[in-house]
């Protein structure tokens, strides 16, 4: 009998969301990823007791790549709950089935809808899966954080810095730097970290708080002063 596939600690996706749905913090989490990773996500989610469903399309992918540098094939939604990950995928394949129609017929507000859907059933703050919906389907990434930075009303949220995913304590696109939704989900993704993984927990928190100036960088005359950072993980 073959051997299981050798897998690392850590799913071959995005472990801090993988964590977020083993913890109840979040529904589901979607993952891009290539053909080739799959065999160890499917693993990954039989040690956790995990869903998985995939959408394969490497034409609505394309432009992506994964960590190993493969163009993404599809998404895989996973979460605890069939019909959790069912939601989301019908979703995604919503977004799919509107992204080239909608450029004919109504543009980036008519894909809106299927937006705020998908970001509801990946646990997203309301605020900011609108504010994706309204501003994120015609605007670039840089170009959404920079307006959410121009909505943030005081210092600037260390645990909101987003500017790389792989490295965030979030995963989507927040309505400003601020936003008491999206930092209630940081907290109790980093409080599981914690539990789960101290040194991994601290090393995340000196990163986001030693790169936070080159995001506060963006704003004139706005300052990170005014959050008083978490204890070290002893």
């Amino acid at each position: 009998m073959a051997s299981p596939p050798e897998t690392p600690a850590h799913p071959p996706v995005h472990a801090l969301e993988w964590l977020a749905v083993c913890a109840g913090i979040k529904p589901v989490s979607r993952h891009l990823l290539a053909l080739s990773e799959q065999a160890a996500v499917e693993f990954a989610a039989r040690r956790d007791d995990l869903v998985t469903q995939y959408l394969w399309s490497e034409a609505y992918l394309r432009g992506f790549r994964t960590r190993t540098g493969d163009a993404h094939a599809g998404v895989v939604f996973v979460g605890k709950s069939a019909a959790a990950v069912a939601r989301a995928a019908v979703a995604e394949e919503r977004t799919m089935a509107l992204r080239d129609r909608c450029w004919l017929h109504g543009g980036p507000r008519a894909r809106a809808p299927a937006a705020i859907e998908l970001g509801a059933a990946l646990g997203y703050p309301a605020c900011c899966t609108e504010f994706f919906a309204r501003h994120g389907l015609r605007e670039s990434n840089a170009q959404l954080r920079a307006r959410a930075l121009r909505a943030t009303d005081g210092p600037i949220d260390w645990r909101l810095h987003n500017t790389d995913f792989a490295q965030s304590l979030i995963s989507h696109f927040v309505c400003s730097y601020r936003c008491s939704a999206s930092i209630s989900l940081a907290d109790a993704l980093l409080d599981a970290l914690r539990r789960e993984h101290p040194e991994e927990a601290t090393r995340l928190v000196g990163v986001l708080q030693a790169t936070l100036p080159a995001l506060v960088d963006r704003l004139d005359g706005r300052s990170p002063a005014g959050q008083t950072p978490p204890e070290p993980v002893q």
